[in-house]
Parts: structure tokens; sequence; C-alpha cells
């Protein structure tokens, strides 16, 4: 099936292979196997380092979101609660505008009472100081 002259004219790269090192072509790995097994070991983990670093750096992230989680509902109910004495509050100072209207009307309405008494004593103290003086 694959044969020599039918796999060199068959595979259009069969004619490029990678120069070697030791000058060899024939030798796909270029002699320096051993260094390109270093190079690669070392590539290799470098690479499992990062893949660690972005792995410990993604648990801090969901830890710091959890976290984040647990402050915006702890402060979602301080804002309900804050919510809630504002409506309170609202309804106090309604009812104190209403209580100090009351109040109003009723000192007013006092007023015109005193200043009727004054004058019928005035009155008085005029006609005893006229008539009978």
């Amino acid at each position: 099936m694959y044969s020599s002259s039918a796999g060199a004219a068959a595979n259009p790269f069969a004619g490029r292979q990678r120069p070697s090192p030791n000058g060899n072509p024939e030798d796909l790995e270029g002699g320096g196997g051993a260094m390109a097994m270093t190079q690669q070991q070392g590539y290799h983990s470098s690479r499992a380092e990062a893949v660690q670093s972005v792995q410990k750096t993604i648990g801090e992230l969901a830890q710091m979101f959890q976290k984040m989680a647990v402050m915006v509902t702890a402060q979602e109910e301080m804002i309900q609660r804050i919510d809630h004495d504002i409506d309170d509050t609202l309804d106090n100072t309604k009812k104190a505008q209403d209580n100090l209207l009351q109040y109003f009307h009723y000192i007013s309405s006092n007023r015109a009472l005193i200043i009727k008494v004054f004058l019928i004593l005035i009155f008085f103290v005029i006609f005893f100081i006229v008539f009978l003086a």
C-alpha cells in the first residue's frame, strides 16, 4: 500500500525534512533528542505551573466572590431595615405635622377667647373708673 516511491509522490511534505543539528537529514529527531526532551519537559513543566497558577487565581476569585455574596446579602438586610425605618420616620413626621396643625388651630381659637376675655375686663375697668370714680 505504501511504497517508498509512491509515498514520496503522494506526500508533498516528503522532501521537506527538518535539518538536524548533526547534519544527517535522515535523523528526524536531530541527534539532540535528549536536549529536545529536556526542552520539551521544561516547556511542559512551565505550562503545568502556569495552569496551576491560573487555577489558584480562579480559586481565590471564587472565594472573593463568595465573600462578596455574603456581604451583599448582609447589606441587603441592612438596606431593607433602613428602608423600613425611613418609612416609619416618614409616617411619624406626617403624624407630628398633623398634631402641630391641630395644636395651632387649638391655640388660635384660644387666642380669640383670651382676647375677648381681656376686652371684657378692660371694658369693666374703664366702666368702673368712669362711672364709679
